[in-house]
């Protein structure tokens, strides 16, 4: 009888150590884990369009700073006070692209098939990464948004993370977040469904800490006209009635320094 017992107990132990264990290899997990992130060698060596795009950057923002100091960037009878602030927000948003960027590996599936035509041609698809502290948060964010765009917002809090995507296409309503809304919108913002984060070591939450991470995600449902690319100039009336089902999966590379959160990040 104590043998059954014995064996009872230790059924009973294995499976909540199973369960526990199991449970934190859950590819939604809030936690982040702090380790050795796969292939960072590939990410750490730039790329040719890279370090292109940092010289630009590096070149652009001498040129703003050096006519915020001569004064011609700025209209007659401005402040010193608003000049300094000027500067000030310069300096703080400028940081090296060579420090703060992202690399993208995205695959878009659309009625559960994988779109082999989206970024068809794109060699690497690579972009700006910024991070700044708010309050007890670090916040991530990376993309592209200039009349239209993505971006990929992390969150990060102690141990954990929220990952989400958001995807505009400026004025053009052709999405829904949930095919209960009656109304196209030209933006969605998406969770994600499953999402895995590493990082190199572990956040400080401090200005100037550097980050360093490795996300990989799958996005929950959302809906995208079906003819969104023949809408013409006359409102068609069944537009929003046929769509289709959109996710996004794939993983990411980014790297940032942590800076002061600005006026420009509300």
């Amino acid at each position: 009888m104590e043998n059954i017992k014995i064996k009872s107990t230790y059924v009973i132990v294995s499976f909540f150590l199973c369960f526990t264990s199991c449970n934190g290899q859950n590819r939604n997990n809030s936690e982040y884990n702090v380790g050795v992130i796969p292939n960072i060698g590939k990410f750490d060596k730039m790329t040719q369009n890279e370090i292109r795009i940092d010289t630009l950057k590096l070149k652009a923002h001498n040129r703003n700073l050096q006519s915020m100091l001569d004064g011609t960037a700025f209209v007659k009878g401005i402040s010193e006070k608003d000049k300094q602030e000027s500067i000030e927000y310069e300096n703080i948003k400028y940081q090296r692209y060579k420090d703060n960027r992202s690399r993208y590996d995205l695959n878009l599936f659309i009625n559960d098939k994988k779109d082999n035509m989206y970024l068809e041609g794109v060699d690497t698809l690579t972009t700006d990464c910024s991070c700044y502290l708010s309050g007890d948060t670090i916040r991530v964010k990376m993309g592209i948004w200039v009349f239209g765009g993505f971006s990929f917002l992390i969150d990060l809090t102690k141990n954990k993370f929220k990952s989400t995507y958001w995807e505009d296409t400026h004025k053009q309503p052709i999405y829904k977040g949930d095919l209960r809304n009656s109304s196209l919108v030209d933006n969605v913002l998406v969770e994600n469904k499953e999402q895995s984060l590493i990082l190199d070591k572990q956040p400080t939450f401090l200005i100037d800490d550097n980050i360093l991470g490795y996300l990989t995600f799958k996005t929950k449902n959302y809906y995208r006209e079906k003819n969104y690319g023949r809408i013409g100039a006359e409102e068609d009336v069944n537009r929003g009635k046929y769509m289709d089902t959109l996710n996004l999966a794939g993983s990411l590379y980014f790297k940032c320094k942590v800076r002061k959160k600005t006026i420009g990040d509300e």
